[in-house]
């Protein structure tokens, strides 16, 4: 999957609240609502948390991210991590491309985005569902 994908880096994260001032940064812009310009992947290797992922009425969906878990949110999509009561998830990241890009993008910015029109329209605007934008 890895390769089909075209993850071509990855690393690994702990986070835990209170080991450094910039794992606490990271828990803090992670736990924002954000969309990305690329798709992430986040494979859990230990600890647990949640991944609360925006559904197609724009309301939130709590995921369990648990050891074992593989998780894609597809770029453009609004979402947000939180630790749980463990306060420890340890994950790897795949990234497409051969460097790194982890960059939120917020709201306001966000809601007017490219990557958030074109999600919108390959994931939510379909016949099924109440008007687009």
């Amino acid at each position: 999957m890895k390769m089909r994908k075209g993850y071509k880096f990855e690393d690994e994260v702990t986070l835990s609240k209170g080991t450094s001032e910039e794992t606490d940064k990271m828990i803090e812009e992670n736990s924002r609502e954000h969309i990305h310009a690329h798709e992430e992947a986040r494979m859990i290797l230990d600890g647990s948390g949640y991944f609360d992922v925006r559904d197609v009425y724009d309301q939130w969906i709590r995921i369990e991210a648990r050891p074992g878990d593989m998780l894609v949110i597809p770029a453009g999509a609004y979402h947000r991590f939180i630790l749980d009561e463990n306060n420890m998830l340890k994950c790897k990241r795949l990234f497409p491309g051969c460097d790194p890009v982890w960059k939120a993008i917020y709201r306001p910015q966000a809601d007017t985005h490219d990557v958030r029109k074109q999600y919108i329209q390959k994931h939510i605007c379909t016949d099924c569902c109440s008007p687009c934008c």
